[in-house]
């Protein structure tokens, strides 16, 4: 190739090979079983890289169900604390209806008959089933808090009676 480059002198740039020389041995074959090894073993590397990304994906998914279900579940307690409240509103709506409805009848049979009438009974009556609405309520209500301290006054047979009310939230 130099000769054809136009350069004369080729020993300069090439040593000339030694008769005993002789191109190196090719390469050994890899024995078989080897190969087929390293196949299975990378085979199953494969399998290992799969199945961990598969639990990954299975982890996330179950931690996305698990934040689901708290939410349902935070959406359910907030739903049956608002309907509790409306019962116990509904039921105190009542109650008053009730008591404005005797407080009308009293006096308008006391305007009739010009007596005064003794309802002690009555609102004793009343506030005994208040007593117990709300006692059904606070049982039914989570116990987080200080409980609440009320005292009523009530009259029964002329006398004064003062009723100390304890109620959790």
């Amino acid at each position: 190739m130099l000769e054809l480059q136009g350069i004369k002198d080729t020993a300069k740039f090439f040593n000339p090979l030694p008769p005993e020389w002789q191109p190196p041995p090719a390469p050994p074959q890899p024995d078989p079983n080897l190969l087929l090894a390293q196949a299975e073993m990378q085979k199953a590397q494969t399998a290992l890289a799969k199945a961990q990304s598969e639990f990954e994906v299975a982890k996330v998914k179950a931690a996305q169900d698990m934040a689901d279900l708290q939410a349902q579940l935070q959406s359910k307690a907030a739903e049956l604390a608002m309907k509790r409240e409306e019962i116990h509103l509904v039921d105190e709506r009542e109650r008053d209806k009730a008591e404005a409805e005797i407080a009308v009848k009293m006096a308008d049979i006391n305007a009739k008959y010009g007596t005064q009438l003794r309802v002690t009974e009555g609102e004793a009556q009343l506030e005994r089933e208040k007593l117990a609405s709300q006692e059904k309520i606070a049982a039914a209500k989570p116990a987080n808090g200080k409980p609440k301290r009320k005292s009523m006054k009530m009259q029964r047979d002329g006398k004064e009676m003062t009723v100390d009310i304890t109620e959790s939230d």
